[in-house]
């Protein structure tokens, strides 16, 4: 049996940069910088965040989830009117010996599914837990599996995957840099945040892409 090729995983650089006024830094000092810096590294997350669910590849960037090559899809017509569409991906992770751990979607879908009803007429969300009061919270879950949102998936897109089976690769951990010299002409201070990372997903089958359309 011929062996299977290493998967190769080149991490690519990430970065969020700012400018910022002399003046600023003498009035605040070293203190100023501490919210600066929260802030970059939260640029800093949300790229790969956003790179890591549908990075294309191009732009120097890297391949995300959504466009693995090799992942399993699933089609819905007419948006979501019940849960089959989620028993259909599950059940297609299952039968290649994987198992659903997160969903991810954006924000408006996971509100179309709250707004779905379990009849016509009824104050009791599908995705309740109980026969309870329909003003009870809502577990973020579907079928038992934790529902995450991001507001960078589009709202035709969920993706379905067994967690275990993404991997983040940091070639180096994300540092906060600053310097006097790039601003000089402008009486500025440069500040940026950097990183080099990215994902791997070894068993591409282990991921479910729900498209939804009209």
């Amino acid at each position: 049996m011929a062996s299977e090729q290493p998967l190769k995983v080149t991490p690519k650089k990430i970065a969020a940069a700012d400018m910022l006024a002399n003046e600023l830094m003498d009035d605040g000092g070293s203190a100023f910088l501490d919210p600066v810096a929260k802030s970059l590294m939260r640029s800093l997350s949300l790229g790969f965040d956003r790179e890591a669910l549908l990075g294309t590849g191009a732009n120097k960037g890297f391949v995300g989830i959504a466009n693995t090559p090799g992942i399993q899809t699933h089609a819905v017509t007419g948006g979501f009117k019940d849960l089959d569409a989620f028993v259909a991906a599950f059940g297609k992770l299952e039968a290649v010996n994987s198992k659903a751990t997160a969903v991810v979607m954006h924000p408006t879908t996971w509100a179309d599914l709250m707004a779905l009803r379990e009849a016509s007429g009824s104050l009791k969300p599908l995705l309740s837990e109980s026969a309870g009061s329909p003003t009870a919270g809502v577990q973020r879950s579907i079928l038992g599996v934790p529902v995450w949102i991001s507001s960078f998936m589009p709202v035709t897109t969920v993706l379905a995957y067994e967690a275990d089976q993404i991997f983040a690769v940091w070639r180096k951990d994300a540092g906060f840099q600053i310097s006097d010299q790039f601003g000089f002409l402008k009486d500025g201070t440069a500040v940026r945040a950097i990183a080099r990372a990215a994902i791997a997903v070894p068993n591409a089958a282990a991921v479910c892409k729900i498209t939804i359309s009209a």
